[in-house]
């Protein structure tokens, strides 16, 4: 059970919440499966020390929410007390959870999710360990597919798909041993959204940053 209002403001002449409480049923069942996989090979070529990486994972999630309020009906027919939420005085009174309650869906939906990343990585040391350097990139994907439940849902499946490149790359040097090293790096980064555009299909909110 979750407790909403209908405004949060609190009143302080009043002494209570401006709006009137309104508890609600939420369900958001979620299941997950989880694969990675990885590969390193070391050596020496060119006179320095080399360590190449490989990896490969992959997640794929399930995920549910339904999300049921009272009917306007069902919200009046609470005790004054409980609309009215005093936080000096309050009454936590809910509902039983019936085929007969919590009338109003406001959320029925399912998501399911894949995420597919693959990376590769090289670190060489140079002048027997002086200079490091590093390089790598990462290719994402993320699938997601949405299924909404309700009977006035404007598209009952959507999807969307998105790809992302990213990379990073450095270095180091030993400038005087044991006191002054030296370094320089840059990257990009990518965070997936699980949000789709229920208009246009794409999902949404991508962040990218380098």
């Amino acid at each position: 059970m979750e407790e909403r209002f209908t405004r949060g403001d609190y009143v302080i002449s009043l002494g209570r919440f401006a709006g009137t409480r309104e508890p609600q049923y939420v369900e958001q069942p979620l299941s997950a499966l989880a694969l990675d996989a990885g590969a390193t090979w070391r050596f020496h070529a060119l006179k320095s020390e080399h360590k190449f990486s490989v990896s490969v994972d992959a997640i794929q999630t399930d995920y549910s929410r339904l999300q049921r309020g009272l009917t306007t009906k069902e919200r009046n027919a609470l005790p004054l007390s409980v609309r009215r939420f005093d936080p000096l005085d309050p009454d936590y009174y809910r509902p039983e959870l019936t085929d007969e309650t919590f009338q109003r869906i406001t959320t029925d939906r399912d998501e399911a999710t894949v995420y597919l990343g693959t990376s590769v990585s090289e670190r060489a040391a140079f002048a027997e360990g002086r200079l490091v350097a590093t390089v790598g990139a990462r290719l994402d994907q993320v699938q997601l597919k949405l299924t909404d439940h309700q009977p006035n849902a404007d598209r009952p499946e959507t999807e969307g798909e998105t790809t992302e490149l990213t990379y990073h790359a450095g270095g180091n040097w030993i400038v005087i041993p044991g006191r002054i090293l030296a370094y320089a790096n840059t990257s990009t980064a990518f965070e997936p959204s699980t949000r789709i555009d229920s208009r246009t299909g794409q999902i949404q909110g991508n962040e990218t940053t380098g």
